[in-house]
């Protein structure tokens, strides 16, 4: 289904000089034309819906009406604007199911034009435009603020999705997530490629990407062995609402920022989306409820069936805005980074809810930090141990909270202390300095914040 921006047009579009008709009069507020420009490309079609009783009234005819219609339509179309179509209201009873703030016209809209109102957007200068807009189920709607129109345009309008992807050492990888890239349902997204230096010709294939395609960032940053350094870039160079995170080497399906939109809009903009994903052929997901709740909440929910929090970061999709707020930047160098992020994220959370629907693939291959034979990430896993502990005391977490944090860490190291999968990839000598780095970390939050 397609997505509107469903636009006012007397102070939402036009300067409003009380019941204009003529042409020779009409002005853009500034910034509106970039707007439509802008949401135009990310795929939404605009619609204008108005009020126009000065028929009604006597004040023009509904010919001097379209005319001026016409002009406007021309004059965005000039600037490289197309309007859908304009549904206008000329009744002044309120009774009338078209006049605002009844949704009568948005309804005819959807009907036209196969609109996904869920998905969609409205904007306009007095409340009875944003009573109407959540009468006809339009998913954001917005009251334009008279004293600077023209900031807000700028400010709004932003994509929705910054999709971060650190791509050092993937370019057998790149082409297939390409495709992914490009054939996404959802449209209002950009593109940051973070591209530490890496041995192979993923900054290349990166930027030849780019050069193809609009609303696409490049970094070239010096290598540091983890993705931390490539998400917090991300995260201060991102222009989008909702930060998503991507490996090189794994894919997503082609409806997923579709299926998180509709997620995001259904829950009214939560801080944190936690996502499933498919390791293989299992489903890796929190067991909590497809409610809206908040981080506490949800550590709870999660220890009450004795389990352990799963932290890929992967998972954790967030407000761009709400992570640099609380300065929930990722640690640089560090391998298992999600694993002492993501407590961050859920303990500063108000907004949380979990995805029903996963779309992330996860690629296991051989050389990639989780897989080789390097104790880097152990020793990582050690040293978050006694992050997590300063952080909790630090923070004065609730006890409860703060005793499920310290247990799903500690939980972590010891499955990379014993588990299979790991098995002669440690040394003994590797195992116990990892053990003596978790017990100072440890000693350090006994001792420390008192």
């Amino acid at each position: 289904m397609k997505k509107a921006v469903f636009l006012d047009r007397d102070g939402t579009i036009n300067v409003d000089t009380a019941y204009l008709y003529e042409p020779e009069k009409f002005v853009f507020i500034d910034g509106v034309v970039e707007f439509c420009r802008r949401m135009q490309a990310a795929g939404y079609s605009i619609i204008v819906v108005t009020n126009q009783s000065g028929v009604a009234r006597g004040y023009y005819t509904r010919e001097q009406m379209d005319a001026c219609n016409r002009y406007m339509v021309e004059e965005f179309a000039k600037r490289g604007v197309t309007i859908t179509d304009v549904f206008t209201c000329t009744e002044l009873s309120e009774d009338c199911p078209d006049r605002k703030p009844n949704p009568g016209m948005f309804f005819k809209a959807r009907d036209k034009y196969g609109i996904d109102m869920a998905s969609s957007i409205s904007v306009g200068d007095k409340q009875r435009d944003v009573i109407a807009g959540e009468r006809a189920g339009v998913g954001r709607n917005f009251l334009l603020p008279a004293d600077n129109p023209g900031r807000w345009y700028a400010e709004a309008g932003k994509v929705r999705f910054s999709v971060v992807i650190a791509a050092y050492g993937s370019e057998p990888f790149l082409p297939k997530l390409f495709e992914c890239l490009d054939a996404q349902t959802f449209r209002d997204f950009e593109v940051l490629f973070a591209v530490e230096e890496s041995p192979d010709r993923a900054l290349e294939l990166c930027r030849a990407y780019a050069a193809g395609h609009e609303r696409v960032k490049v970094g070239a940053l010096p290598k540091t062995g983890a993705p931390g350094a490539s998400r917090d870039w991300a995260i201060d160079n991102a222009s989008g609402e909702y930060l998503v995170t991507i490996d090189g080497d794994d894919w997503i399906e082609k409806d997923a920022l579709e299926n998180l939109e509709r997620t995001i809009v259904t829950n009214g903009r939560p801080e944190v989306v936690h996502v499933p994903l498919i390791d293989g052929d299992k489903v890796i997901a929190n067991p909590v409820p497809d409610a809206l709740t908040d981080g506490f909440a949800y550590f709870r929910a999660i220890a009450a069936k004795g389990l352990h929090a799963r932290n890929y970061p992967h998972m954790t999709v967030a407000r761009v805005d709400f992570l640099k707020a609380n300065s929930l930047y990722q640690l640089v160098g560090e391998a298992s980074e999600d694993s002492e992020w993501t407590p961050r994220v859920w303990i500063k959370a108000k907004r949380i809810v979990r995805m029903d629907k996963p779309y992330y693939h996860y690629v296991r291959r051989a050389g990639s930090v989780s897989t080789e034979r390097n104790p880097k990430i152990l020793f990582s896993v050690a040293r978050h141990v006694g992050r997590l502990f300063k952080y909790v005391k630090r923070e004065r977490v609730p006890g409860d909270i703060a005793k499920i944090v310290r247990h799903d860490i500690l939980a972590l190291l010891k499955w990379y202390l014993t588990a299979p999968y790991y098995k002669g990839r440690f040394s003994a000598l590797d195992k116990v300095k990892a053990l003596f780095i978790a017990a100072s970390g440890i000693l350090e939050s006994l001792v420390s914040i008192c």
